[in-house]
């Protein structure tokens, strides 16, 4: 099957076949020091909302009514879930903190 020359250049160009070789290495080192601080903070931001749901999980209230309302009972179903939850946000929030940024 015969592709015709710009099509197959298109291809590579949009590959970024050509463009990978005008990369120095030091180029690639800042890309990569500049990735590694976004999943930093995108590890501290999840850490802290895994945390918050934590905090919230143990704190739902929810109040069932019995015996045609005149007696009401009160639960925290989620409760078994803060305790986890909250560690998982802490070694998270932990872990992209402790991530080093640069290797020397």
């Amino acid at each position: 099957m015969f592709v015709p020359f710009h099509i197959t250049l298109f291809l590579y160009c949009s590959l970024g076949v050509f463009k990978s070789y005008l990369y120095t290495y030091e180029d690639i080192e800042k890309q990569i020091e500049k990735e590694v601080k976004k999943m930093n903070r995108i590890l501290i931001a999840i850490g802290i909302v895994v945390a918050i749901i934590g905090v919230v999980a143990g704190a739902v209230v929810v109040t069932t009514p019995q015996l045609f309302g005149l007696v009401s009972t009160e639960s925290t179903p989620y409760a078994q879930y803060m305790i986890p939850l909250i560690i998982g946000g802490m070694v998270l929030i932990i872990v992209g903190a402790v991530i080093p940024s640069k290797k020397n």
